[in-house]
């Protein structure tokens, strides 16, 4: 195996773990929130490059819903979570306890519970992220955006070669929904981190 072959299977298995753990907390935080069961499940996880990533994840015409963090301190890149407008409005409706014809996608509220749903969803990745490396992961306040994949992703990130996939399944009162959870460290960000797993693991 090449070197690059062999960090993408660690960035695997740290994904895996990211996932599994992430989501089982996330699902907890959620489910206090609005005091009803819900399940957070990881149903892909991937690491892509650049040459790929356009084409096989993103539809450049969909409009939809991105949360946006930028990683702050020590690690730099920008995180997303990204859900198509007609989940998002699925999503808001189970969140606020109220029909899908009620929700306006321009009002205050909708946008205020999605924007604490996906972050906490977000944050959840990157605390297990934090333990597993023994890193502090630190980033910016939540910017909830709505517009297409391809402009609300080339517009907020630098040209990072690699991008982190954990695609999201959420189950909340017999309703489905999925968003793409996308992570774009840069290049020092990726040697600190593996780095990091190795010194954790020795400890």
């Amino acid at each position: 195996m090449t070197n690059r072959e062999n960090m993408r299977t660690g960035q695997i298995k740290l994904l895996k773990q990211i996932g599994e753990v992430g989501a089982k907390r996330a699902a907890e935080a959620l489910s206090s929130m609005i005091s009803t069961q819900v399940d957070v499940n990881v149903s892909d996880i991937d690491v892509l490059f650049k040459n790929t990533f356009k084409d096989s994840v993103l539809a450049p015409r969909v409009p939809c819903f991105a949360l946006i963090l930028e990683l702050e301190g020590k690690l730099g890149g920008n995180i997303y979570f990204i859900m198509s407008s007609a989940e998002a409005k699925l999503l808001g409706a189970a969140l606020l306890g109220i029909a899908e014809e009620e929700i306006n996608m321009d009002d205050v509220m909708f946008h205020s519970s999605l924007k604490e749903a996906l972050n906490i969803i977000a944050g959840a990745y990157m605390a297990v992220l934090s333990e597993v490396t023994g890193l502090e992961v630190m980033f910016s306040v939540p910017d909830l955006k709505l517009d297409s994949h391809m402009p609300l992703v080339n517009s907020n990130r630098a040209d990072e070669d690699e991008t982190m996939l954990i695609k999201t399944a959420l189950r909340i009162q017999n309703r489905n929904f999925e968003g793409l959870f996308l992570f774009f460290p840069d290049l020092p960000t990726i040697n600190i981190i593996c780095e990091g797993i190795e010194k954790n693991s020795n400890n």
